[in-house]
């Protein structure tokens, strides 16, 4: 029970509902999520998990939106829906507060005459973007929550791989060219 929200299921007191105090039971007779306050320490505890996890996802030149989901969910008690939803917040508001961050800064290959941020490549994603969050807000409001976890587990396992893969694959790479740098720099003394 402690994962399984009962957000809108019917009730008749506070116990039918999420236990813990993290859900009561309305006038209506539906479960509802408490209120942001007053905050409990583990949702204290998850703002600095999300604040430390979209800083270094920042820092990396995405938006850490997939970090954002299992946090919502482990730290705030939230169901999937609700957690996807404020991890797309989250998107949006570091996407927003880079492209500030990032507007005014010349771009360094253009000599100092263009901007940093392409806005040619915008335009060229923006119908595909809006089209798929179009599709991911519907498939969100028919799928139950269990398939939308596995599918986001899923994807994310396999997107996690090709990092991990990549990742290796330029570690032995570097590695490789480390180490010729060094024969040669061997090579070079003894002369």
């Amino acid at each position: 029970q402690a994962f399984h929200s009962h957000r809108g299921d019917t009730c008749i007191k506070d116990s039918d509902c999420l236990s813990g105090g993290w859900e009561y039971c309305t006038d209506e007779g539906l479960c509802e999520h408490k209120d942001i306050f007053p905050m409990k320490e583990l949702e204290l505890w998850g703002m600095m998990v999300v604040f430390g996890a979209l800083w270094l996802a920042n820092m990396g030149g995405v938006g850490g939106g997939g970090m954002c989901v299992p946090i919502g969910i482990l730290f705030f008690k939230l169901d999937a829906k609700n957690a996807i939803a404020l991890s797309n917040f989250s998107i949006f508001l570091s996407s927003a507060i880079r492209y500030i961050l990032n507007a005014p800064a010349p771009h360094p290959l253009k000599n100092g005459t263009g901007i940093l941020v392409d806005l040619n490549l915008a335009v060229i994603m923006l119908p595909l973007i809006i089209s798929g969050v179009s599709f991911g807000v519907m498939l969100n409001m028919i799928m139950p929550d269990i398939i939308i976890v596995i599918c986001f587990v899923g994807l994310l396992s396999y997107l996690g791989y090709g990092v991990l893969k990549k990742g290796l694959i330029l570690y032995k790479k570097e590695t490789a060219a480390k180490e010729e740098k060094e024969k040669s720099k061997d090579i070079e003394m003894t002369k």
